[in-house]
């Protein structure tokens, strides 16, 4: 289910609005921004209105944004927004589909990852699994014991692609299948981080930067999108570069 919300952003014509992605886009070892992408971006958070938009919630975007404690943040696939300090869901997944999760879990006995606005429910017995790496690292919310209410996004890790495909049938949820690791993510219908980005900054011109399917939307409606090494299909305002090229191209937004 989308709850649609307009939020207040003063000043959003003074000043250009960039875009950005987090990890394999300006985070490649999932722990830090890249100290020289990191560096680039306080200059150009000077004179621009940086936002960021992460497949991660925004609890564990968090330890990654330290020195961006007053930027917008969109989290959990478009699921969430953090705007003046206020986190907000824009979506969340039905509960009847929630039901349908929540067995699948017991009876396949999956790993997962349920979030809520803040808390978490969570087993993960791969200790190979990279997302630990993620999880809840600066230990900032709790592990609590499954509901079906109010759950922004899933994720189920060891999923066949024809279980993938049973869950996509479902409209009332988004659902984004990533085959090379078998990981299956459930957000609310409509459930994107352009239609979030939307209700903050309304109608006006933004630059992106993105790495993956989740920022396809994203991209393709930038005013320039930058796609960090992700075969992007045929589109004029999106252009594909190389991870070592992310830092030379953000200098060039820096006016």
């Amino acid at each position: 289910m989308t709850m649609l919300k307009k939020f207040s952003f003063e000043g959003v014509l003074d000043k250009q609005i960039v875009v950005f992605d987090l990890d394999g886009t300006i985070v490649f070892d999932g722990k830090t921004i890249d100290s020289d992408i990191l560096s680039t971006l306080l200059v150009l958070d000077k004179m621009s209105h940086i936002i960021f938009a992460s497949a991660r919630p925004i609890r564990d975007m968090l330890p990654l944004l330290t020195d961006f404690g007053q930027n917008s943040l969109i989290g959990g696939n478009g699921s969430m927004i953090r705007h003046k300090n206020q986190i907000t869901l824009t979506s969340y997944i039905d509960e009847n589909v929630m039901l349908k999760v929540v067995n699948k879990i017991h009876e396949l006995n999956l790993d997962y990852i349920i979030d809520y606005e803040w808390n978490y429910s969570a087993k993960i017995e791969d200790h190979r699994n990279p997302i630990l790496q993620k999880l809840d690292s600066a230990k900032l919310a709790d592990n609590v014991a499954i509901r079906t209410t109010n759950v922004s996004k899933v994720i189920l890790f060891n999923i066949s692609k024809e279980l993938a495909l049973q869950f996509s049938r479902d409209k009332d949820v988004s659902v984004l299948y990533h085959e090379d690791v078998q990981e299956l993510v459930i957000t609310g219908k409509g459930s994107d981080k352009y239609l979030a980005l939307k209700q903050v900054i309304g109608d006006n011109l933004y630059y992106a930067f993105g790495n993956d399917k989740n920022d396809i939307n994203l991209l393709q409606n930038a005013a320039k999108g930058f796609s960090v090494e992700y075969p992007f299909l045929q589109s004029e305002n999106v252009q594909i570069i190389t991870k070592q090229e992310v830092c030379s191209t953000i200098k060039l937004l820096i006016k």
